[in-house]
């Protein structure tokens, strides 16, 4: 259980990571959460009995599923407003329109937006201070470091390998330069094919697969049974990570949200490479 911080603690401005500065006059008590990334920090730092509302894709805690929802790309203002929040979480390159619209209307927008694990740790420490939960922070951001080092610490001394990362399979989606999971798997020590390419999340052809024809092969998903289906092709079966059976199939949810629970696919991808 959560203590709500004492009075000395507020009022407490905090500039987001959209640049603009908030003011918190108290401990927030209403917080409605807009992406799944965002609820999963926010539990993690103890503060779910003050979420009165998150999107429709918040599944993670299970707690958060059952909570009232507020719309998914396109957000209910009004029913944002009827709750009477007095903290709204959002993610800047998700929900940059959303934001506008909210802000707009003078509603209490929050924004974070964390690109890499070393981001991901500087936003649940701003998340502490404007919740007043900066000793949870300090303590979650430090263990989201150490998860980090300890996983990057695997790397081996070698030529990094090639990996592909499949968000879908068909035409094949990849992870770009400088997204979430490109930091991931350049930190668990291959190369991410999807940085030659540009764009954040790009669509590639299957002769440029081909031509790199990567050493691992990583698919975000859920379902192993999907993942045999695509690669029984014969075009995917020509690829020497498929040979070889150098291929991993990664929860999706980890990999792709900006949350604590990254660490885990960092973990996975790293014991995968390194082998």
């Amino acid at each position: 259980m959560i203590l709500f911080p004492s009075a000395f603690a507020f009022p407490v401005t905090v500039k987001d990571e959209s640049g603009v500065r908030f003011t918190a006059l108290s401990a927030p008590r209403r917080i409605i959460s807009t992406m799944p990334s965002n609820t999963e920090i926010l539990y993690d730092l103890g503060l779910g009995s003050r979420i009165v509302a998150v999107s429709s894709k918040c599944d993670h805690p299970p707690a958060a599923g059952s909570l009232p929802k507020v719309g998914d790309l396109t957000l209910n203002a009004e029913k944002i407003a009827s709750l009477n929040p007095d903290l709204i979480v959002m993610l800047y390159d998700t929900q940059k329109y959303q934001i506008e619209r909210l802000r707009a209307l003078s509603l209490p927008v929050f924004v974070i937006n964390p690109r890499n694990l070393d981001q991901l740790s500087e936003s649940v420490l701003l998340l502490g201070r404007v919740t007043g939960t900066s000793a949870s922070a300090r303590s979650l951001s430090s263990r989201i470091k150490r998860g980090v080092a300890k996983a990057s610490s695997a790397k081996k001394a070698r030529l990094s390998p090639k990996a592909l990362v499949v968000l879908w399979p068909s035409p094949v989606i990849t992870a770009g330069k400088n997204t979430f999971i490109d930091d991931i798997v350049s930190r668990a020590g291959a190369v991410n094919l999807g940085s030659k390419v540009p764009g954040a999340y790009p669509t590639v052809d299957f002769e440029f697969v081909v031509k790199e024809d990567p050493d691992f092969i990583i698919f975000a998903g859920k379902s192993y049974k999907k993942m045999q289906q695509t690669l029984a092709d014969e075009k995917w079966q020509a690829l020497r990570a498929v040979r070889e059976k150098k291929v991993i199939l990664i929860d999706s949810d980890i990999l792709t949200r900006p949350t604590p629970r990254a660490v885990k696919a960092l973990e996975l991808i790293s014991g995968f490479v390194n082998e």
